[in-house]
């Protein structure tokens, strides 16, 4: 199963209406091309390839695809522009299958980009959430997460994917009572989906929702090639329509 931009939009809010957990992942081209060793060895980021950085992708890949959540997985297939992993792309994909058991339910890996127009009522419904949210991200996005009324857990994001497991990850449970119902959002690079696996087999049945770099547009100078032909006030004014603040 595919969804394009809207149904990917649509599907993610109406389990937000419905509370209903769930695991929302992306394996962008940069996991993929970081999990197979091939294509670039340092990302945009600072992030660099390395065997041990390898092999905690490809475990948490695998882990993802075993957990008990319904798994929203992001299509590469569905970028804008191709970065050209789409052979190693397939492998993994497969593999998924493989795994879980059936085939993937695969959504719009760009939907949540606010550049493309279609995200906007979903991070409404994330803000108008009242569950606890909690938002891994870079310093950088901290209005992002004011904005969604979330608490900002900062994530150096070149070297995040060694700290997950350690001093990231263990802030997300002080003071935490058992069976909180919890939204975590996740713009945090590599060390993202190392995070998402580990929280796939969490005892919490906690939703998780990859924004990547969803809201980079707006709350940051970073540009895509494919964000340059966008007009940024249009967006906010997408934005402030739904109650946001931008």
């Amino acid at each position: 199963m595919r969804h394009n931009e809207q149904e990917t939009i649509n599907l993610l809010t109406y389990l937000l209406w419905e509370k209903k957990p769930f695991c929302h992942v992306r394996f962008g081209d940069g996991d993929v091309f970081f999990a197979t060793g091939t294509g670039s060895k340092i990302t945009a980021d600072g992030e660099e390839w390395s065997r041990d950085l390898q092999l905690d992708l490809l475990t948490a890949w695998d882990r993802c695809m075993t957990t008990n959540h319904r798994l929203l997985v992001g299509d590469i297939n569905s970028y804008i522009a191709s970065d050209g992993c789409e052979h190693e792309w397939d492998v993994i994909r497969r593999y998924g299958e493989y795994r879980r058991g059936q085939p993937l339910e695969l959504v719009h890996i760009e939907a949540l980009r606010c550049g493309l127009g279609y995200s906007a009522p979903l991070y409404a419904a994330i803000a108008d959430d009242p569950r606890r949210k909690v938002y891994f991200a870079p310093e950088r996005l901290r209005p992002a997460a004011e904005m969604l009324g979330a608490e900002l857990i900062p994530v150096p994001l070149h070297v995040a994917w060694k700290e997950i497991a350690t001093s990231i990850l263990q802030k997300l449970y002080v003071g935490l009572p058992f069976g909180l119902d919890m939204i975590v959002l996740i713009s945090a690079g590599r060390g993202g989906k190392i995070l998402q696996e580990k929280l796939c087999h969490d005892q919490h049945p906690w939703t998780q929702i990859d924004i990547g770099s969803g809201l980079d547009l707006l709350f940051t100078d970073l540009r895509r090639s494919t964000d340059l032909g966008i007009n940024v006030e249009e967006i906010r004014e997408q934005f402030r329509a739904e109650g946001l603040s931008v």
